[in-house]
């Protein structure tokens, strides 16, 4: 079982390490880059049906993701525990982003994540073109209410708002590996492997 979680562990951190090292090849070698990172880690919460599931390794592997990160000339930013609000995760990554565009920026969240229908900003439910509705996948940051989406952070609000202040040029999308994705509902694992 050990071995599992530490295999699983040092997956996911080269997994983010591969990406962020992707982005880092296509930078012109003749200037330092703006390299910064935000990292947010949860292992206990302060609200109910998340508070009854605690995990064990989330705020270390964002401590352990940090110093790789750094050794790599990152500038890092951490938030663990009860000081991983929502409002303290948006103004931690409104004042990364600050100032002129970065050429590289990873945001690394552990913790519980949550499928929930994908609300507009007046709170209307989002469909497709066939009139279904769409949802979308949710970190649950400390101070997190489940199931209300508003609380929390949306992933496609993150990936649109790092498209328009975080580096030079999007991202080519890239589909995760359901691995990588968050469980659609509290309490059911993620599959690895």
């Amino acid at each position: 079982m050990l071995t599992q979680i530490l295999s699983t562990r040092t997956l996911a951190l080269a997994s983010v390490l591969a990406i962020a090292m992707s982005c880092w090849s296509f930078v012109p070698v003749a200037e330092e880059p703006g390299k910064v990172a935000l990292l947010v880690g949860v292992n206990n919460y302060n609200r109910r049906k998340l508070e009854d599931r605690p995990l064990r390794f989330a705020e270390r592997d964002v401590q352990e993701l940090a110093v790789v990160l750094q050794e790599q000339k990152f500038t890092v930013r951490t938030l663990t525990g009860p000081d991983a609000t929502k409002v303290n995760i948006e103004e931690a990554l409104t004042g990364l982003l600050k100032g002129p565009k970065k050429e590289i920026v990873v945001v690394a969240f552990t913790g519980h994540g949550m499928q929930l229908p994908l609300k507009d900003e007046g709170g209307n439910l989002v469909r497709d073109a066939q009139g279904r509705e769409l949802s979308d996948a949710f970190f649950c940051p400390f101070d997190a209410v489940a199931g209300e989406g508003s609380t929390m952070i949306s992933l496609t609000r993150l990936v649109e708002r790092l498209d328009n202040e975080g580096g030079d040029e999007p991202l080519p999308r890239r589909r995760l590996p359901r691995r990588f994705r968050p469980a659609p509902r509290i309490g059911q694992a993620v599959a690895f492997g």
